[in-house]
């Protein structure tokens, strides 16, 4: 009837044990007696077992390679055990689960629910002085779930190497905890578990972690944690209202290993280049589950990249109604850390090579409030702003640039420096019903090293719409903007004329000869970056040169832009040019570059499967007073110059022709210059030719190059002639391999 038991010495080695359970157990009639156990010394050695239970859906293999134990006291009656120590060295063990409909299934959802809702701790009392597993081997499985090594599958995982090693280990008086000085492992998609150690308690007013050190793969937390709250049920229910302090000495965290989890993330190209480096830092935590503050933030991705911040975080745990406050902030980055999530080939810039950022945020999700400084090694940009973009647009903001390259910015060697003061406030529900107002000023700008200083801009805007102006008057230039701009979600519209009333072009940097102009221009956009069309007319334009007034006559030019398509016409009585594609203007220019280098490396050829590249070029350029008298004076006679191209890349032809019929420069005769170029899939052939060049005492009569590109090699035909008799012909080969050139010469 005591149901007590003692054990001074138990051994099992060497044998083999199944056990099957086909059926439920019945139901208990009435209690029965709890035994008391005692066991001194317990060892199994060399023991497999295995066990199935159908009606729970488990089933269990075990090898035991060495199983020891010490349990002075193990009351079932009380809950109470007491266990000296526990050892598993060399074992491996499989668990699989196969999932049972449970019709009570909601039922039994409902009462977790209510415990979690009203937390009560067992009335058990365990005591573990020490627990060792050593080299053992855990697989779990579900559904008949396979492991995979290539890919995490929390439905199969299995562990290798397992050790851990835990001592003071208790649940008793409403606390549980322990002190873990090893636990390592390695999964089989590749996850390693290098270290993991620290002293863990938790009451029912308080979790304390001390002296964390963690390594999963190359990530690594070491820190002390805790927590403080009123009860267990609180913090599960309550969380908002709980107590937190952390202090994380050191993070790292090695992006790669979030690909192995969750390998949709390879298609986020920001996150893709955030895992080209890891991220470390450290930071500090304190406040509660609804407000806390972060202190001493140091976040690094590499050596280059850093991010310090001191602030505070309110309602952390509500998304929606997430706050934060950074007082202090300070980032960090050089320009090919930055190159890595900014493509300056697309934007048509340059990054700085250092920047540094400073200031204030604050706001939350659909609203910003800043006042911050930008430093580069460009030059500097300061902000201070206030800008909501929730269900209304709301901004009242001030820009300031000071002594920013803007031309090594925008890669254009005739522009300098910008100091530029912006003041703009505005709000709507749309940019179609925005009110807003602007006040820009250009202090200055260094254009072809000349200084325009304190050129004022304006606009007002009116339900999306409205004028937008500039006057700007100097002794070398005046002029006068006045524009309507139209905003819209979909597509915006400019309309403008500029009047330039008067411009010394030598004194602004563009001529080298003393020439004054004037000329007017009315202009249209309307779109956005990837789809617009763009109208502009210039008339009475004029130039002044040597006390002579000339014409520059009216120019039309009319462009539209689609993601699919590409038209632009520009009339003048210098020139006559047209241009029609069936792509926007970026995949046009990468479909030329690829079909000139396909010929020398045919691995660049594009799938035109899709969308293949036509283009046609049309062209006249045409002598006129305005050129050949003020712009280019030592241009004394010039005849129509043709210029034809024809491209389809789907064929891989490329036919084109620049001619020049005569051209007479600076005592330089050029009679019937002329280059063609004609290809296919095989060979892309081209000519150059001329009847003479005449310059002084130089003569070159009739003059022919021709070339031709084909299984990675050119060949060249050089041949000049005097009157009908070839005088001078050398060919020449030219391949390439191993980044080498060879060139051989056939006189």
């Amino acid at each position: 009837e005591n149901m007590r038991f003692q054990i001074s010495k138990a051994r099992l080695s060497n044998s083999s044990i199944v056990y099957l359970q086909t059926k439920a157990f019945p139901e208990s009639e009435g209690d029965s007696a709890s035994p008391f156990l005692n066991i001194d010394d317990l060892e199994i050695e060399n023991v497999s077992a295995y066990y199935s239970s159908t009606p729970d859906g488990l089933a269990s293999k075990l090898d035991i390679g060495s199983f020891k134990t010490s349990i002075p006291k193990m009351n079932l009656a009380y809950k109470e055990f007491l266990i000296d120590e526990l050892l598993l060295k060399e074992s491996a063990i499989v668990l699989e689960v196969t999932t049972i409909l449970n019709p009570d299934a909601k039922e039994e959802s409902k009462d977790i629910e209510q415990s979690l809702e009203e937390f009560v701790w067992p009335n058990w009392n365990v005591q573990v002085d020490k627990v060792s597993f050593v080299d053992d081997q855990f697989t779990y499985l579900v559904d008949g779930a396979s492991v995979n090594t290539e890919a995490y599958n929390a439905n199969a995982l299995s562990l290798k190497e397992f050790n851990f090693e835990a001592s003071n280990i208790y649940l008793k008086n409403e606390s549980v905890g322990a002190l873990i000085k090893t636990l390592t492992f390695s999964e089989s998609s590749g996850l390693a578990l290098k270290e993991f150690t620290g002293d863990f308690k938790l009451t029912d007013t308080d979790i304390n972690i001390d002296d964390l050190q963690l390594k999963l793969n190359e990530n690594v937390v070491n820190g002390n944690a805790a927590i403080q709250y009123n009860s267990i049920t609180q913090l599960i229910n309550d969380p908002e209202k709980i107590d937190i302090m952390a202090d994380i000495s050191n993070f790292a965290v090695d992006m790669e290993d979030l690909f192995v989890y969750m390998p949709e993330l390879k298609k986020n190209e920001t996150i893709k280049a955030l895992s080209a480096k890891n991220l470390s830092g450290n930071f500090k935590l304190d406040g509660s589950g609804s407000s806390l503050n972060v202190s001493n933030a140091l976040i690094t991705w590499g050596n280059t990249t850093s991010l310090t911040a001191n602030g505070s975080i309110n309602n952390p745990m509500d998304v929606d109604n997430l706050r934060y406050n950074f007082n202090s902030v300070n980032f960090r980055s050089t320009r090919s850390d930055l190159k890595r999530f900014v493509s300056e080939e697309d934007l048509g810039v340059e990054i700085p090579s250092a920047v540094s950022l400073k200031g204030s945020f604050s706001g939350d999700l659909t609203s910003l409030k800043t006042n911050s400084y930008l430093s580069t090694s460009n030059g500097d940009l300061k902000m201070i702003g206030d800008f909501k973009f929730d269900d209304e647009i709301a901004f009242n903001a001030q820009f300031e640039t000071m002594k920013l390259d803007l031309g090594k910015f925008l890669k254009m060697d005739n522009v300098g420096t910008l100091d530029l003061k912006v003041n703009a406030s505005g709000k709507g529900k749309d940019l179609n019903h925005l009110n807003a107002n602007l006040d820009a000023t250009i202090a200055d700008l260094s254009l072809n090293n000349y200084s325009i200083k304190d050129l004022k801009i304006k606009g007002e805007f009116l339900d999306g719409e409205g004028p937008i102006t500039a006057d700007y008057k100097d002794e070398n230039l005046e002029l006068a903007l006045d524009g309507y701009v139209n905003l819209d979600t979909i597509a915006s519209q400019i309309d403008f004329d500029l009047n330039v009333k008067g411009a010394d072009l030598h004194a602004l940097g563009f001529t080298k000869k003393q020439i004054t102009s004037a000329l007017k221009i009315n202009a249209s956009f309307k779109g956005d970056l990837e789809s617009y069309r763009v109208n502009a007319a210039i008339t009475d334009g004029l130039a002044i040169y040597d006390n002579q007034s000339y014409l520059l006559g009216n120019v039309g030019l009319s462009a539209y832009v689609l993601p699919d398509s590409t038209s632009l016409d520009i009339t003048n009585k210098m020139l006559d040019l047209t241009l029609r594609s069936n792509a926007n203007p970026a995949d046009l220019t990468t479909s030329l570059q690829t079909h000139f280098s396909s010929y020398l490396h045919p691995e660049k050829i594009r799938d035109t499967a899709v969308n293949p590249v036509s283009v046609i070029v049309r062209g006249k350029f045409i002598d006129s007073p305005i050129l050949s008298d003020v712009f280019v004076t030592r241009l004394t006679e010039l005849d129509t110059i043709n210029i034809k191209m024809d491209f389809s890349e789907k064929e891989r032809s490329l036919v084109g022709s620049v001619n020049i019929p005569y051209m007479d420069y600076w005592g330089t005769e050029i009679d019937s210059l002329a280059f063609n170029i004609d290809s296919d899939a095989t060979a892309l052939k081209f000519d150059f030719g001329l009847n003479s060049l005449t310059s002084g005492p130089l003569a070159i009569k009739k003059t022919l190059l021709d070339g031709r590109i084909t299984n990675r090699k050119l060949f060249m035909d050089f041949s000049s002639y005097n009157n009908k008799e070839q005088i001078v012909h050398i060919k020449t080969e030219i391949s390439e391999a191993n980044d080498v050139l060879f060139l051989h010469i056939d006189p």
